[in-house]
């Protein structure tokens, strides 16, 4: 199993070699420096030609920072199979982007809505798209003893959304302008299990988090319905791609519980935007103490600001002598990384590129 983990600060994207010279791409963001889709840059990087081994392309949930090139990617690989969650209506999204365009619905930014209507806009047209809930065979490769299944969204989730999405069009109808918001999304994102028997007693399972959350008050809801899933790892999984970029509304004690054998390896993306920063200090230490080793795709905005700390109070220190001040510019930061993972009956094996970083290098550094 080859797998790889993009990020740039704000921006997601998983790729990953079942096997049989056929890859499978989760997300979507650029890679800044050639200005195409992530995982089109690193194939081309490697000799494959995107276009005719991408095989299948899967939506987990539709922010801004999931599907960033979504649209160019789709349609570079024509012939790959779009997943999207089940939770989502074409048609009634499609509905609802008519009613935007004369201004009866407002879209929250975070959904990434101009992505978001270009990619709901060519499924349609297209009609080449399948859905995913929990407990559905994406892949199956019968040499390599692969499997890939959706653990969500749950059944409870999709008929959840699927409300939410008459009572939007019921209020356009009585001429009432609702607000879609990004709450909506990751209760019914998808999640997934990359299931590798190399033996028979094998413990090498892949659980990719994507944006999954934990609900309070719904047991048939976010991470609490995987643990019901049919396939999720039990006591299987050695590589975990932590849920919601290190947040506290992606942990589950269960599952840590539940999925793992002994500590697995963690991998994550950040989200270094806006006021609350992701992954804060307390769960990068959570995360980091309940994993073998623990890597993220960029740096997290945490280490900048203690770097940024130390520099300030020496700078602060040298200035008071001369009676001088400090002004400083906020520069938006053009990081980009991936981490290169590789499994097999030997073990497994990690490469960091770009700006990739070991958090727990982080933390005692």
């Amino acid at each position: 199993m080859e797998l790889v983990l993009f990020g740039k600060g704000v921006g997601e994207c998983i790729l990953f070699h079942t096997g049989d010279f056929e890859w499978i791409v989760i997300d979507c963001c650029k890679n800044p420096n050639t200005s195409e889709p992530a995982p089109i840059s690193y194939l081309k990087g490697i000799g494959v030609v995107p276009e005719e081994r991408i095989k299948k392309i899967i939506v987990s949930h539709f922010h801004s920072d999931h599907i960033e090139g979504m649209k160019d990617l789709i349609s570079i690989c024509s012939a790959a199979t779009v997943y999207i969650p089940d939770a989502l209506s074409i048609n009634e999204a499609c509905q609802l982007f008519a009613h935007q365009d004369v201004g009866q619905v407002h879209f929250d930014h975070e959904l990434g809505s101009k992505e978001f209507i270009k990619v709901i806009k060519h499924l349609n047209q297209t009609g080449k798209y399948k859905t995913l809930k929990a407990d559905i065979l994406i892949h199956e490769n019968s040499q390599t003893n692969e499997q890939v299944f959706s653990l969500s969204p749950s059944e409870g989730d999709c008929r959840n959304l699927r409300e939410k999405f008459q009572i939007l069009l019921h209020s356009v109808s009585e001429q009432n302008i609702p607000a879609i918001t990004k709450d909506m999304s990751n209760h019914n994102c998808i999640a997934v299990n990359i299931s590798s028997k190399f033996t028979e007693n094998s413990n090498n399972d892949v659980l990719l988090g994507a944006d999954l959350e934990v609900t309070k008050s719904n047991n048939n809801s976010g991470w609490d319905a995987v643990l019901s899933s049919q396939k999720v790892p039990n006591n299987s999984a050695s590589i975990f791609k932590i849920p919601h970029h290190g947040s506290v509304t992606g942990f589950h004690y269960d599952i840590w519980k539940k999925c793992f054998f002994g500590k697995p390896l963690g991998i994550l993306t950040t989200f270094n935007r806006g006021r609350k920063k992701l992954p804060e200090e307390e769960y990068i230490r959570k995360y980091a103490s309940l994993t073998s080793s623990l890597y993220s795709a960029t740096k997290p905005d945490y280490f900048n600001k203690i770097k940024q700390s130390k520099n300030d109070k020496a700078i602060e220190k040298l200035l008071s002598k001369t009676k001088s001040t400090i002004t400083r510019s906020q520069r938006k930061s053009k990081g980009f990384g991936f981490i290169e993972i590789s499994q097999n009956s030997s073990g497994i094996n990690v490469e960091l590129k770009g700006d990739a970083a070991c958090i727990k290098t982080l933390l005692a550094s």
